[in-house]
């Protein structure tokens, strides 16, 4: 039978690979076996690393620095982003956490500094989508491995033997094979095998105050490579820094004041613009015309230039006007719809479309609940789910009974919201056809916004570009365009109305939160365009540069810019006093 090392090796590497980290690391603790062999060096220093003894860890290294020169500011950053990563999980002194952070900025480039900001925003570290499976023990797993990769270029006091014996799986194919043989022989001989583990009882651990000197003795350098990226872990951070957060921590760092906007860019057509959308990832934005074109703008140009640039255009993209448009979440599609009663969706990477035919009048409203899945809706009253790869219509949603104005859905895709003329406010969850909830309103409902807390930013990517799609949360708020000029924030899970907001002397036809949920922005057919701090029911400013009705306005996914359409055939971006001057200083 195989020796008793070698079969708690292999539990362990099971362990790993299913991703039981804690399990590990007791069962590592319970028998002093370790699942890979480490010198006695990089035994003690992983017991360091595992302990959370960030501290300990950076004193026990610090005899390397001349020797590692700058890579041994990569190792400190490792182990202070671990120790960062674990205090935003532990929700902090919010002194104690800056104070880290201005550690962290004198160690990283500004790129790294700014995507560790980003987890700032977020409610919990595994909303990011590079760490849904993160964990404490994981993360001191994963920085002590960072950290060894560097180090095991020093010479054989910090060699690593990793265990690539046999695994739990191919013992019992072992056994079953020796069965079905009616063989008795051993799986393994009682010699040690080579990738045996040294096996370390608690008095043989090296004490704390251990002679760091023994390191320096023992060094054997070899040379290094300063273009060798192979013993560097590469950053699988966004090019973050959000500028919004309901946190108290995010708002001593970034703070922004909407009581002065400033126009910062206009696009222009000859008929009525009526649909837009940002891209996720906020990049881009697209537009939809009553000239039935689609087009395409980049942000980069805004930012650079304060002026709108072209990506491109799909002339004739329907054969009538274009009243929704939305994009997919990886910013790869983008859905259209139009009163020509088609739903379409573009592939921006192909540069192919599907015409969606099911509608039996004007389609007003176009959502993707998730990848694979885009919702549309309008004057037939039926919400129609489409499967994006077969473009065939899988689910009707029945329930209202006049024309629906506006789909939206949460952004973890676990509900959906409608409203429309019939006064009504449903909520639903598309795997079933029936409506979990209805709210009566007594006005007809031009729009519904949810809140939603964006947890994957961009920052650089606006001028560098990136591949990340952001993920979102929803905080169970809605908030409602009403035909009579209000606006007003429900409480979805209640049903209950907490707050109402009056300025607007016409039909409210559109109303969003912002990216924190604190701002609510509305427009108007009285051609105004209106920013709330809806907690404190308080007017901030109101943006009279249309000159004719608006009938939608866009936050951007992070960056407080705000996107809005109007009958006076104009697009317009707007901006807090001095923010595009401040945000270009910092890129």
């Amino acid at each position: 039978m195989p020796q008793t090392q070698q079969i708690l090796q292999m539990v362990l590497v099971f362990l790993r690979d299913q991703k039981l980290y804690k399990s590990l690391l007791h069962l590592e603790l319970e028998t002093q076996i370790s699942i890979d062999t480490y010198t006695r060096e990089l035994l003690f220093l992983r017991q360091q690393i595992l302990d959370g003894n960030f501290i300990g860890a950076e004193q026990y290294l610090q005899p390397l620095k001349t020797r590692l020169n700058d890579q041994f500011s990569y190792v400190l950053l490792e182990l202070k982003k671990q120790q960062y990563f674990e205090l935003i999980n532990a929700k902090p002194d919010v002194e104690i956490l800056i104070t880290l952070l201005r550690q962290i900025e004198q160690l990283a480039s500004s790129e790294v500094y700014k995507n560790l900001c980003y987890f700032l925003t977020l409610s919990c570290i595994r909303d990011h989508p590079d760490f849904n499976d993160w964990s404490v023990e994981k993360g001191r797993l994963d920085c002590f491995e960072g950290i060894a990769q560097v180090l095991k270029n020093l010479g054989k006091t910090f060699r690593i033997e990793k265990y690539n014996g046999s695994t739990l799986q191919q013992l019992y194919e072992k056994v079953e094979e020796d069965e079905d043989n009616n063989k008795h022989s051993k799986f393994y001989s009682k010699k040690k095998s080579q990738f045996q583990v040294q096996q370390q009882s608690s008095s043989s651990q090296l004490p704390i105050d251990y002679d760091k000197n023994i390191i320096i003795e023992k060094l054997h350098i070899s040379d290094i490579n300063e273009n060798d990226q192979s013993m560097i872990k590469k950053e699988s951070f966004l090019n973050v820094t959000p500028p919004h957060s309901n946190s108290s921590i995010q708002s001593q760092l970034f703070n922004y004041k909407f009581d002065e906007m400033d126009q910062v860019a206009t696009l222009s057509d000859t008929h009525p613009i009526r649909a837009a959308a940002f891209s996720s990832d906020g990049e881009m934005f697209a537009i939809g015309t009553n000239s039935k074109s689609l087009r395409i703008f980049s942000m980069k140009s805004v930012l650079q230039e304060s002026q709108v640039v072209m990506q491109m255009e799909r002339q004739n993209h329907h054969q009538g006007s274009i009243y929704c448009i939305d994009w997919s979440r990886s910013g790869r599609l983008i859905g259209t719809g139009s009163n020509d009663k088609t739903v379409k969706l573009y592939n921006i990477e192909d540069e192919t479309d599907y015409v969606l035919i099911g509608h039996r009048g004007l389609v007003r409203s176009v959502c993707f609940s998730d990848e694979n899945r885009l919702m549309s809706a309008g004057q037939d009253a039926v919400i129609k789910i489409w499967d994006v790869e077969t473009q065939k219509c899988i689910r009707n949603l029945e329930g209202h009974t006049q024309t629906i104005y506006c789909l939206q859905t949460a952004g973890d895709g676990s509900y959906q919201v409608s409203c429309g003329m019939d006064r009504t406010l449903r909520i639903w969850d598309q795997r079933t056809s029936r409506a979990q909830g209805v709210m009566t309103m007594q006005t007809e409902i031009n729009y519904v916004s949810l809140s939603e807390s964006t947890t994957n930013y961009n920052l650089q990517n606006l001028v560098k570009g990136s591949k990340k799609a952001p993920q979102f949360s929803s905080q169970g708020l809605a908030v409602l365009a009403h035909s009579d000029g209000v606006v007003s924030v429900w409480n979805i899970q209640h049903q209950k109305c907490i707050k109402t907001l009056k300025h607007h002397t016409m039909d409210c036809r559109c109303v969003e939160f912002d990216p924190t949920g604190r701002y609510i922005c509305s427009v108007s057919f009285d051609s105004t365009i209106a920013l709330y701090d809806w907690e404190q029911q308080k007017l901030i400013t109101q943006i009279t540069d249309h000159e004719d009705r608006v009938v939608l306005c866009k936050w951007h996914p992070f960056y407080p810019f705000i996107l809005s359409t109007s009958a006076d055939c104009t697009g317009r971006i707007f901006a807090p006093h001095g923010f595009l001057v401040q945000l270009m200083k910092s890129l």
